[in-house]
């Protein structure tokens, strides 16, 4: 632990409060190059949201803005963390981030977008593992694909639930990480699956330029909590306002484009009731239609024992199909 950080916590114990906490104190790594200067004074500020957990502790909140700042580093490839300061909740204290001088990269125009009890549960805190391999993903992307884990709901156990589901997927499956992109669950709550930034295998056939979101559950009888839909509305409105995702995107469910129950992969009739209510949601039956799942998913297909020579990774949510029609190409 840093010096400095014993010092902290020390005055933490003994009541005082300093009230800014600097980044060498909270172990910030340096910045990468392309950093722009800020001209002051500003005219607005902006007030936005993490969308982490909580934290109560100098040492439980430094630990949060050092993920922060890997996150926004590593995942979206900026050059520092993107805010100019981070306010702790029962902790009170102001962390440094790109500080006074340096432009942040925390909107990308004046507009200022709330996204209400929006709890995004990174991979790190229901102690994911780590992908076998990952495939980067250009963004901003043009289609939301929406499926389920046909398995029980969640209220107060979703982190028991997910966990099981990358073991099936790494272990049982051969898929190199959980296969969705994100995960709601019943608690109301968004659970990091690959991210933003990382080509998912949510729907066979359809994982380039889509993010997939996963409803944890089954919904054949009834449809999912109001709060679960809510958090996934808002992770698609979170998404387009920080650019992963295009305005103009397209909402398909998973029985809309693959045979209901290969390899897992499905949407129940109470799930694709509420996406076809969606003002983005598209009125197109690609399951029956090869060519315009073709146009949609925007794949290059090969054949299917050329895509087995290539690959074998993970080539069982693909090659278990096992259709006349090719396959694509590139894989998760």
């Amino acid at each position: 632990m840093y010096p400095v950080c014993r010092k902290a916590m020390a005055a933490e114990s003994n009541g005082q409060r300093a009230g800014f906490v600097t980044r060498r104190q909270w172990g910030a790594r340096k910045e990468k190059d392309g950093v722009e200067a800020l001209n002051v004074p500003v005219p607005y500020v902006v007030i936005h949201h993490t969308a982490t957990e909580d934290c109560t502790t100098i040492s439980d909140c430094m630990v949060q803005a050092r993920y922060i700042q890997d996150f926004h580093m590593d995942s979206n490839g900026w050059s520092d963390v993107g805010y100019n300061f981070m306010v702790a909740g029962d902790d009170g204290l102001v962390y440094e981030a790109r500080g006074w001088t340096k432009l942040g990269a925390h909107v990308k125009s004046y507009n200022r977008v709330s996204i209400v009890d929006l709890n995004i549960v990174s991979r790190r805190a229901w102690v994911a593992e780590r992908p076998t391999h990952t495939t980067n993903m250009t963004t901003p992307i043009g289609k939301v694909l929406i499926v389920e884990t046909s398995t029980e709901g969640c209220i107060t156990d979703c982190i028991r639930i997910i966990r099981h589901l990358q073991t099936d997927h790494k272990e049982g499956r051969s898929l190199w990480d959980i296969r969705y992109n994100f995960l709601v669950g019943g608690d109301g709550k968004v659970y990091e699956g690959r991210g933003w930034s990382v080509v998912g295998a949510a729907v066979p056939e359809c994982n380039q330029d889509s993010i997939g979101i996963c409803f944890v559950g089954t919904f054949s009888t009834e449809p999912p909590p109001e709060k679960q839909i809510k958090a996934a509305e808002r992770l698609i409105a979170f998404g387009v306002s920080r650019g992963y995702i295009k305005p103009n995107y397209k909402v398909a469910y998973a029985s809309q484009i693959n045979s209901d129950g290969v390899n897992g992969v499905r949407s129940s009739d109470k799930l694709d009731e509420v996406v076809r209510s969606w003002p983005h949601w598209s009125n197109v039956d690609y399951l029956n239609n090869d060519t315009l799942r073709k146009e949609f998913c925007q794949s290059r297909y090969v054949s299917t024992v050329q895509l087995y020579i290539e690959n074998k990774a993970e080539s069982s949510l693909l090659f278990t199909k096992c259709r006349a029609v090719t396959f694509p190409l590139r894989f998760i």
